[in-house]
């Protein structure tokens, strides 16, 4: 909030953050599973699903604080 009481809006990069998120956690996704889990990183195996969905939780949060 501001002085007056009012609350001001996000900056402009906040949607284009949470969009950017969305975006590559559900590629990270579609790549892992298409690949039968040998990409995006092969070694971190289940752990790509963990990235993946934080990712586009992490663009949730980011698009549910938005003003």
């Amino acid at each position: 909030m501001n002085d007056h009481g009012r609350k001001t809006a996000s900056p402009a990069w906040v949607p284009v953050l949470a969009a950017t998120l969305a975006v590559a956690g559900i590629a990270w996704l579609v790549a892992f599973y298409l690949s039968q889990g040998l990409y995006p990183v092969y070694s971190w195996r289940y752990w790509n699903l963990a990235v993946g969905f934080g990712a586009v939780l992490a663009a949730v949060g980011i698009v549910s604080t938005r003003r």
